[in-house]
C-alpha cells in the first residue's frame, strides 16, 4: 500500500465523519493496527491483540489530530503507532529490546510494515474453512483452537446486539483469554504426549531385553500407556467458547455440532475432488 492509498483511507474517514457514520474509522485501518505489533515489531499475536485493544479508544483522537500541512498521513500514522507502542511496552513492562522503536526522521526515511500480507500462506486447512458459512467457520475454528482472522473477529463482534463499546471489547478480551487457554492446553498436551511415548519406549526396551519375570505386568503397563496416549482430550471446553461468542451453553453446543458436521462435509467433498483429479490423471 502506497502513500496515496493511505491518504485515501484518511479521506474516507473524514467523509464518514461528515455523514455522521456510526463507525467512521475504515475497517482496513483497524486491520492494520490489529496486525501492527506482530508485523512491524515481530511480537506474538497475543501482544498484537493487546496493543489493538490498548489503542482502539485513542484511534479517533489520533486521526482527528492529523494535520496534512505537516506530514503525509502515512508518516504521521507510523510515528503515532510507534509512540503508542513504546507507551504500551512500558505499561506491560516488556523489555524494550523486544522492539525496534524509530524516530519520526527514521520513519520518514524508510517504509514501515503496517498492513497484512494480501496472500497469507495456506496451512492445508484454509481451503476447508473458506468453503464454509461464516458463522460455521468461526465455531469450527474455535472448536479446533484455530486462530480467527480479523474478518472473523469483526463478524463476531458485529453479532452483538448491544452497541455498548465496553461489551464489544469484552468479546475481544474473551478471545485473547481463549488464545492463552488454547496455547496452555497445547503445551500440556505436547508434554504429556512426550512423557507417554517415553514410557512406551522404556517398556518396549524392557521387553526386548528379555525381562520375562513379570510379562503380565509389562503388558498391562504398555496397554495402560497406549490407552492414555490415544485418549488424550484435546477439546476446548464449551464454557471457554461461550465466553468468546457470548452465547448460552446450549446454543454453543448446537453451533459446535453443526460446525463440526459442516467441516467434515467440506473435507469429504475435498477428498472426493482430489480422487477425481487423480483418476483423470491416470
Amino acid at each position: 500500500m502506497n502513500e496515496t492509498e493511505f491518504q485515501a483511507l484518511f479521506d474516507s474517514y473524514q467523509q464518514a465523519l461528515r455523514m455522521s457514520a456510526e463507525n467512521p474509522v475504515p475497517p482496513k485501518l483497524h486491520l492494520m493496527i490489529y496486525n501492527y505489533a506482530r508485523l512491524r515489531h515481530q511480537q506474538t499475536s497475543d501482544v498484537s491483540a493487546d496493543f489493538y485493544l490498548f489503542i482502539c479508544g485513542k484511534l479517533q483522537g489520533i486521526l482527528d489530530r492529523y494535520d496534512h500541512r505537516r506530514l503525509p498521513f502515512y508518516q504521521y500514522l507510523a510515528a503515532a503507532l510507534n509512540f503508542e507502542f513504546s507507551h504500551f511496552l512500558r505499561r506491560r513492562k516488556l523489555p524494550r529490546s523486544h522492539s525496534e522503536l524509530l524516530s519520526v526522521e527514521e520513519l520518514a526515511g524508510r517504509r514501515v510494515e503496517l498492513h497484512q500480507s494480501e496472500a497469507p500462506a495456506d496451512d492445508g486447512v484454509g481451503h476447508l474453512f473458506r468453503s464454509m458459512q461464516p458463522l460455521q467457520r468461526i465455531y469450527a475454528k474455535l472448536a479446533l483452537a484455530y486462530p480467527l482472522s480479523f474478518a472473523d473477529l469483526k463478524l463476531l463482534v458485529s453479532q452483538k446486539r448491544t452497541k455498548d463499546p465496553a461489551e464489544r471489547w469484552g468479546a475481544l478480551r474473551a478471545y485473547r483469554t481463549f488464545l492463552r487457554f488454547a496455547e496452555s492446553k497445547r503445551q500440556k498436551f505436547l508434554a504429556e504426549r512426550e512423557r507417554l511415548l517415553k514410557v512406551i519406549m522404556r517398556i518396549d526396551n524392557e521387553d526386548a531385553r528379555g525381562n520375562k519375570a513379570e510379562p503380565a505386568r509389562i503388558l498391562k503397563r504398555r496397554a495402560s500407556a497406549q490407552k492414555k496416549f490415544f485418549s488424550m482430550d484435546t477439546r476446548i471446553p464449551i464454557r471457554i467458547v461461550a465466553e468468546v461468542t457470548g452465547d448460552s451453553i446450549a446454543t454453543v453446543q448446537r453451533q459446535l455440532k453443526s460446525a463440526v458436521l459442516a467441516l467434515k462435509t467440506a473435507y469429504f467433498r475435498w477428498e472426493k475432488q482430489n480422487l477425481v483429479k487423480r483418476e483423470r490423471k491416470n
